[in-house]
């Protein structure tokens, strides 16, 4: 069997891939992707959404994205595993952007409660 090659609309998290990989595949095209199943579609909506929050809204709407992407990675499953893993680099890229916020502004002026909060979020889900 020949194995995949990537291309503009994959992401190969092996060099190696080959049947049993193709569960590693995630495309990457959002336009008209669907899960298949109303409830993994809404998760990911839901999910995206804080994400947004964690990185553009105020501090109080941040806590709050905070708590919910929490409980929504912590209550994940192997059935509902694609949807972070379809959002895994919005996720990842959301904690990057509020830990430069963070961390780039005088030691006097980092909000320590929501530093150490975020902190203790990212830990939990990396």
């Amino acid at each position: 069997m020949k194995k995949p090659t990537p291309n503009n609309n994959t992401l190969l998290l092996s060099n190696n891939a080959d049947e049993e990989d193709e569960d590693l595949r995630i495309f990457t095209d959002d336009q008209g992707f669907s899960f298949g199943h109303p409830l993994l579609d809404k998760m990911y909506e839901d999910l995206i959404s804080h994400i947004d929050l964690l990185k553009y809204a105020d501090l109080s709407k941040r806590v709050d994205s905070l708590v919910s992407l929490n409980e929504m990675i912590g209550g994940m499953n192997e059935d509902t595993q694609p949807v972070l893993m379809r959002a895994a680099n919005e996720l990842i890229g959301a904690f990057n952007h509020v830990m430069n916020e963070i961390f780039d502004k005088r030691a006097e002026d980092i909000n320590l409660r929501f530093a150490k909060y975020f902190i203790s979020i990212v830990l939990k889900t990396c």
